[in-house]
């Protein structure tokens, strides 16, 4: 028991984000690895491996089901990938090809609730105005890919309908970069970019129904020791927030390539402003990690990344309330599910909690009754933490 209240000890200056858990790296090989969370709290691993996209069921333990993966497309062309589940069930896939130049073409896929292909599009073919590659994906009001222009300095928004058919495209003049950016609906509607500028700071840009902008603010407190920040995809909106998981290195030297850190920072919805950030990794210089991710699932974000074409999982606690969120609200996000306490049968939605919490046991007995009591102390000491006001 002396053990188990030592893990159990809540951060002392938890606002937001109350705890991160155990970095567990996944027995597959690829990279572009998605976690979504499904309204019935089960969980799914997406990965890119062998020209392809792939899944498997991921348990809340976060170990990986043993069940022979899925290809998804049948391709073995394809590069780079994005995947949200949308508002229906069904799901939105995009990749990127190269044909005649690197990542000159991009091609959607439409999938059941189940999984199922049930569409293919050739979304722009050998198009070399446009960097197909690292895409940003959106589904919800506005069902969208993402990319940048060539030139930089531009993006491009694709609206599609419900079979991936492009209905129109339109060019942003906003230097919100969205080749590893990402896009996020408020809950006016609004379509916004998050991105990073070549040689500059994250930015974030919000745009009307016209897809015109209504205004562009750099965030440069996101970069971590005053280095770099950078490759902002996996972000949920959460009250009045958005949680952005992104990567980050205090300096360039000793990194490989675009590797380094994963981050998770808050940033107000409000003034765009940078209010609590945490390291989710802590990788020395060379091989770090790259293309982070973000799934909610109730008080918990599932985040993933690739190391070493490596997929890695874990699962961070945050407080809803304290973020703005009102009872039954579940933020708007893409890849939420409503799985407040008890909503995922013996699983405590408190997993890996702001006390560092795990799951509480399957049996029932001493020890259980013991950690799940621990647990709901812990909460009470955590949501007592003060202040929970923005810092500016």
């Amino acid at each position: 028991m002396l053990l188990a209240l030592a893990l159990l000890v809540p951060r002392a200056d938890a606002a937001y984000i109350l705890g991160v858990g155990e970095d567990v790296a996944l027995p597959v090989g690829g990279n572009f690895a998605r976690v979504a969370v499904a309204d019935d709290g089960e969980y799914t691993l997406f990965w890119a491996a062998g020209g392809d996209y792939n899944h498997l069921p991921l348990a809340h333990d976060l170990s990986l089901n043993d069940q022979e993966q899925v290809h998804m497309t049948g391709r073995t062309d394809l590069i780079d990938h994005a995947i949200r589940r949308c508002p229906d069930g069904t799901w939105l896939h995009a990749a990127s090809l190269n044909v005649t130049d690197m990542n000159d073409t991009a091609r959607v896929f439409i999938y059941d609730a189940q999984l199922n292909l049930t569409n293919e599009v050739l979304l722009d073919d050998q198009n070399p105005d446009i960097r197909h590659n690292d895409m940003a994906l959106l589904c919800s009001d506005h069902v969208m890919v993402g990319f940048a222009s060539s030139e930089g300095g531009y993006q491009w928004l694709f609206e599609l309908d419900d079979d991936g058919t492009e209905l129109q495209r339109t060019e942003v003049d906003a230097p919100t970069q969205l080749m590893g950016g990402g896009l996020w609906e408020d809950s006016a509607g609004n379509v916004n970019l998050v991105g990073r500028p070549s040689g500059f700071d994250m930015q974030m840009t919000e745009l009307d129904a016209e897809l015109g902008i209504v205004e562009s603010v750099s965030v440069p407190e996101m970069s971590p020791g005053g280095g770099t920040a950078y490759w902002p995809q996996g972000v949920i909106r959460v009250g009045d927030y958005v949680l952005v998981a992104h990567m980050g290195r205090e300096s360039d030297s000793g990194w490989n390539q675009d590797t380094g850190n994963v981050y998770l920072s808050v940033v107000s919805i409000a003034d765009k402003e940078l209010v609590e950030q945490v390291a989710i990794t802590s990788y020395e210089p060379g091989d770090g990690a790259m293309r982070p991710w973000a799934a909610r699932d109730g008080d918990d974000l599932v985040l993933t990344w690739d190391k070493q074409l490596a997929p890695h999982v874990t699962r961070v606690t945050i407080d809803p309330a304290a973020l703005g969120e009102g009872p039954g609200d579940t933020g708007g996000g893409d890849d939420t599910a409503d799985s407040g306490a008890g909503a995922t049968g013996d699983r405590l939605a408190y997993d890996g909690g702001g006390c560092g919490c795990a799951t509480a046991p399957d049996g029932g007995g001493l020890a259980g009754a013991l950690l799940v009591a621990t647990m709901a102390f812990c909460r009470r000491s955590t949501q007592a933490l003060a202040p929970r006001a923005p810092r500016r």
